[in-house]
């Protein structure tokens, strides 16, 4: 017989990674080595001009069903970094309570963009949007 102790599943963690940082390869593949680890590629665009590796076609083949592209969470101000992260949408709610569903379920998340600079770059807001949901989850659980 399970205690209730055993029944409790440990969120997944939240990663995320931008490939134009050195070693950032490496990196990928030593969190992938745990099959409970997804890799999530929030670009509006999955390609990569300079990196043929980082294109959408060779990740999927690389990560089979462990990877998906979840372009609603793309910057549409990607390219003019003068400009506020705006994310692509419609409803990129939906594609974040998804992302808290998987963590709460045990999986981790490697949130993936290009972007050298975690600071700048739209991966923070949606890797913080991801948080802020995870904290009313947890906190409508303990006060159901």
């Amino acid at each position: 017989m399970k205690t209730m102790e055993e029944n409790i599943i440990s969120p997944g963690i939240l990663y995320t990674l931008g490939y134009a940082m050195p070693g950032a390869a490496d990196e990928l593949e030593q969190v992938m080595q745990d099959a409970l680890v997804l890799l999530i590629d929030i670009r509006e665009r999955a390609q990569s001009r300079w990196w043929p590796m980082w294109n959408k076609k060779q990740l999927r083949e690389k990560w089979g069903s462990r990877y998906t592209h979840e372009k609603k969470l793309g910057n549409v101000n990607r390219r003019d970094r003068s400009l506020l992260i705006v994310l692509r949408g419609p409803h990129p709610e939906q594609a974040i309570a998804g992302m808290v569903a998987l963590l709460c379920h045990g999986y981790s998340l490697v949130l993936l963009c290009a972007c050298k600079d975690y600071e700048t770059c739209h991966r923070k807001v949606v890797a913080e949007m991801i948080q802020q949901a995870m904290e009313e989850n947890n906190h409508a659980a303990t006060n159901a």
